[in-house]
């Protein structure tokens, strides 16, 4: 049986999260040109989280299965985790968005 099979149970919250990647992808996306000037890196994540969050939508709309549920729990740990930091301590050449919630 394979990982991606589809699941007996399908989550009531499925297309809500869904939804919730693609605009998460999108908004990354629109983000990633100024990031691009400002710190590189962060540009380059933010295109990493938006494609990462797009394969993750389309695989949530083939399959209902925990190992996909996981890997969208762990970007968007990822992700808050670097928000998080980047408003706290900040981040190599982003630290004017200390303190900026």
């Amino acid at each position: 049986m394979s990982y991606l099979s589809r699941s007996t149970q399908i989550s009531p919250w499925r297309w809500a999260v869904v939804i919730f990647l693609l605009a998460n992808a999108a908004i990354h996306m629109y983000l990633t040109p100024h990031h691009l000037t400002e710190a590189p890196y962060i540009g380059v994540l933010f295109v990493a989280l938006s494609v990462a969050s797009a394969i993750l939508a389309v695989l949530l709309t083939i399959t209902d299965s925990a190992l996909v549920w996981s890997a969208i729990g762990g970007i968007n740990l990822l992700a808050l985790a670097a928000f998080l930091a980047s408003r706290t301590v900040g981040l190599p050449q982003h630290d004017h968005d200390i303190g900026n919630w």
